[in-house]
């Protein structure tokens, strides 16, 4: 496998997680593992469901890993909607 193989197993394994996570505590969940870069991601979600908000989860400053130094208000220019934040 080369690294990109294993790391769309890698996010994948972790989009299964995180709706069944969800699931089990009530909260109905879908998922999809898109494109690395997260503006494009979100820009192709958005082509498929038209959100009423974007909600970007990160890890802890000194945890963050590849693409995760978003910025909200730009995203929320960007995109037209407001973003919510939550540090995981």
């Amino acid at each position: 496998m080369s690294d990109a193989d294993e790391a769309i197993a890698r996010a994948e394994a972790v989009r299964r997680k995180s709706v069944e996570e969800l699931g089990e505590a009530g909260i109905p969940a879908a998922g999809d593992t898109g494109e690395a870069d997260p503006h494009t991601a979100i820009e192709d979600a958005l082509k498929t469901f038209d959100a009423d908000r974007i909600v970007m989860f990160t890890h802890e400053e000194e945890d963050q890993r590849y693409r995760e130094d978003l910025d909200r208000d730009e995203l929320a220019e960007r995109f037209g909607r407001p973003v919510d934040h939550a540090v995981v």
